[in-house]
Formats: structure tokens, sequence, C-alpha cells
């Protein structure tokens, strides 16, 4: 499906991307991008295991693009051919993969699919508007529908107040809603109005200690100065009441090292996990369910040294027994890991504090993962979501990163299901795409910090 053998010569180079694109050069990148597609194993169902409807809704997706590519006579702006390409998958619900344009002034990412993003009511609410517009409670795991008015409570105050709450799949800073029934500015939340080291300070005190987790975007060097910091003020937490966890902006990271912290606060072995991992390296298991294809097979080697040997001759070795256009999925061996879904795990713990993890519409991955992970894996029940809804990226992982060589257009791609035989349904049908939903709600810095205050003070 969509093969040519001249997609072999190409060579995943990076670079930034070309301003404009020949006709010829854009129906290459188109067909090499839908191969590549299928190396995804959220893409990869749509193609081979969906009902023949979708496929050929698929396959329509691609001939109208390619009737709007052959359409030009020319060259054209490659940010148009982004724009028409980025419309094909878009049935496939992971928020991991993405489309990425890069020149020398800007960067434009092109989502696989748009996420439900929430948008509030500028002003508090009256009984009476909620009433009128029959504004529906939030309840946790909630699926948030596009065409209903949603009320948001407010506990940050000295009252109780109430915000609408609308979902949309739009970047706009504000939406105005006219209708028989309700004239209301709608915008998204704003954390602006205090720096994070001015939270941390007002957070670090006695009682309580404030952390902020680096992710993905750090350089690993860094990533793991500051987690190592944050490990040794762990063990040295113990006794604070309140540990909050601001995972507002972050869109995941290492998570082996996440657990490291929350091992050291709940004074674990963290060993057991090191050797697992230290296992799992050794006999080169997979985490999860991994897609294999022939590009991602050429991805690895391209990014494997000779040093690497026992590595590089595990991907020379599939490299050999993969056909050009053929597929194998890989799966961790299934085995119960001493420290997941283990209810004498923390019976002695040395922590008994109040965790508060804050997330917000940017919060993905294991950022926003991090909440489950405390409650329902380890089994620590003292624990509470402050913020907004996340963003709801959470089933697929083990990006691969190509480029389209005319447009030098970036393509990062899931590789692998984030396997949970116990989460696994939940996550895919009511988290991915639209996230974790939080018991008190903030929609901008003001609100955040005074609900943050009012949760100290009942816990000191």
């Amino acid at each position: 499906m969509y093969y040519n053998t001249d997609f072999e010569k190409v060579v995943n180079v990076c670079g930034l991307s070309s301003p404009e694109i020949t006709r010829e050069e854009a129906l290459f990148d188109l067909d090499y991008y839908m191969f590549l597609l299928i190396s995804s194993c959220a893409s990869f169902n749509l193609f081979y295991h969906s009902s023949s409807d979708n496929r050929k809704l698929i396959d329509s997706y691609y001939k109208n693009a390619k009737r709007k590519i052959s359409s030009f006579k020319r060259s054209f702006p490659t940010l148009t051919f982004l724009d028409i390409i980025q419309k094909i998958p878009r049935d496939i619900k992971d928020l991991h993969s993405v489309l990425v344009y890069r020149d020398s002034d800007k960067e434009k990412w092109g989502m696989f699919t748009s996420p439900l993003i929430p948008f509030y009511s500028k002003n508090y609410c009256s009984d009476e508007l909620l009433a009128e517009v029959n504004a529906k409670d939030i309840e946790d795991n909630s699926i948030l529908e596009k065409n209903i008015f949603y009320k948001v409570p407010i506990k940050g105050l000295k009252e109780t107040k109430y915000r609408l709450l609308k979902v949309l799949k739009a970047e706009n800073s504000v939406q105005t809603f006219f209708d028989e029934t309700v004239q209301q500015d709608f915008v998204r939340s704003d954390y602006d109005g205090y720096s994070l080291s001015d939270i941390k300070k007002t957070f670090t005190t006695s009682d309580s200690d404030y952390w902020i987790l680096p992710d993905c975007r750090f350089q690993i060097d860094d990533f793991n100065k500051i987690m190592d910091s944050l490990c040794v003020q762990a063990r040295n937490s113990h006794n604070k009441k309140v540990i909050f966890i601001d995972s507002r902006f972050n869109y995941g990271g290492s998570p082996y090292r996440y657990i490291e912290l929350l091992f050291s606060l709940f004074g674990l072995d963290f060993s057991v996990v090191e050797e697992e991992v230290r296992r799992r390296l050794d006999n080169l298991e997979v985490d999860g369910k991994v897609l294999i294809s022939k590009p991602i097979i050429k991805n690895k080697l391209l990014n494997i040294n000779e040093k690497q040997g026992k590595l590089r001759d595990f991907w020379l070795d599939l490299d050999k027994k993969i056909k050009k256009d053929a597929f194998i999925w890989l799966s961790e061996p299934e085995r119960e890991l001493s420290w997941e879904y283990n209810p004498q795990l923390l019976e002695n713990t040395f922590f008994s504090g109040l965790i508060v993890v804050a997330i917000s519409n940017e919060s993905m991955s294991f950022g926003e993962l991090i909440f489950d992970y405390i409650r329902d894996v380890l089994g620590y029940k003292n624990i509470i979501l402050v913020g907004e809804k996340s963003k709801g990226a959470v089933s697929y992982g083990n990006i691969n990163t190509f480029y389209l060589p005319n447009s030098k257009i970036r393509l990062c791609l899931s590789s692998a299901i984030d396997y949970d035989k116990y989460k696994k349904d939940f996550y895919e049908n009511y988290v991915e795409c639209r996230g974790f939903i939080p018991s008190y709600w903030a929609t901008n810095s003001t609100e955040y910090v005074e609900t943050l205050k009012i949760i100290l003070n009942e816990y000191k």
C-alpha cells in the first residue's frame, strides 16, 4: 500500500523546511508521507484493521490531496502543502503524532487530530443564567461534548462561583457565542498573572513543598540535574502535610525518573525498578506494544552507533527479516511488577500527607498520567487534581522522527501503544483526546493561587 521502491533512496536528514515546493516534489512527498503513516501504530489500525468504509474514507482523503496538489502548475508554498496533507489523518486520535514546518523565521505544527480545548465565560455566571442555558455538572471521567454548556465551580474564592465552559476544536483566544439564550465572551485559561518562581516560593513552607517537574523539552543533562535535586528534596519531605506537583505545562518526559521521585517521597526501594529496567535493556524487551516496519528500522539504525553492538545487531536482524512493505508487532512479555497494583506497597510508606497535582490543557503524556499513576498504579488515594481539563495524550508513545525529503517537513509518529491491561480501555475511551477532569477548577492564575491557599489551610 503506497509503497514505492524510490522510498529506499530517502535519507532521513534534518534541516529547515523549504519555503516552496514543486508539484512533482509534493506528489512524491505525499506518497512517502502515506507510506510513513502506516508506520504509526495509531494510524496502522485505521489502514489495516478498520472497516472497508474507513479505508475508503482515508483513500478519499489521499485522492483529494493528490488532486489539490496536481492543480498547481509549478511551485507553491510548502505551508500550503502542510495544510493539505495535515487533513489526511484527521480521524487518527493520537496527540503525540504531528507534522512540523520550520524555517528560519517560524515554526508551524499540524496536529493529526484537533483536541477539544476548554473555553470559559469571561465573567462569573448567575444561577439564572446557568439554568437558562441548562448548564450541566461535570462528573469525574465525564466525556465533554462540543455542543453543551457546562458549569465549572471555582472554589478558590470567598464563595464558590461558576463559569460556563464549552469545549471546541479552535485556537482563537476569544470565542463569542450568540444564540437565543446566551451572549457571552469565552476565553482560554490564563496563568500568566504569577510567575512560577513566585508560586513556588509561596507554597514552599514548613508544611508543604512545591515541585515543578521538567519535561521532554529540557536538555537531558538539565532534566537529570533537576530530577536529582527533586529526589533529594523528596527524601526530606516525608513529614510535609501537602506536596504540590505543578504539571500544568508538562509535556511528559522520562517516566522512570518521575517514578524515582515518587519512590523517594514514599520511602520505597527504587533499586527494584532499576533492576527491571536493566533486565529489559539487556534482553532488548520493548515497553508496551510496538509496531516495527521498514521505515522505523531505518530510522533506528540511523541513530544507533557502532558501540551499541547488541542493540544494532537486534535492528539489523529485524531489517533482514522484514520485507520492504511488511510489518510486525513486538509486545513486552506479560508479567506482574512488584510495585504496580500492589495493595501492600504503601502499607509502611514514609509519607501520609496530601498530594495535589496541578494540570492544565497543556498537560500531556506522563505530565497528566502522573496523577493516575500515583492514585491507581501505586495505590495512593490521598491525592487531588487542581486546574483544568488536561490534554488527553496518554495512549501512544515511542516517537520516531522522519523528514519528507523535498519539503523537509518533520513528521513525528508514535510507534508504541502504552499498554496497561488494567487501564487500556479507560485511557482509549475516556482520556485520549479528552483529558483528566480536576476536582478543583482554576481558570486563571489568581483562582489557582487562591485555591492552593484554601487547600493548604485545610490540611495544615
